[in-house]
């Protein structure tokens, strides 16, 4: 099985992005908490018109990083 899904660092939580919505195609009084609730989601961020809602990794840790050269 493969998953193809996003992860983000932000403000030092790892966050799977669930979904992206344009936020123009959305009703002006959209509620945010029934999206977060149709995604599956515990976080949204909003950045450049879009919607990002998240998901948090509970218990993620850094390991290993790598460079653009490896």
């Amino acid at each position: 099985m493969s998953f193809n899904r996003q992860v983000i660092n932000f403000n030092g939580n790892f966050l799977i992005i669930k979904r992206r919505v344009r936020e123009s195609h959305l009703h002006p009084d959209y509620n945010l908490e029934i999206l977060k609730q149709w995604a599956m989601a515990d976080m949204a961020l909003r950045k450049d018109g879009f919607l990002y809602l998240c998901e948090t990794i509970q218990d993620a840790k850094i390991i290993e990083t790598f460079s653009e050269k490896d």
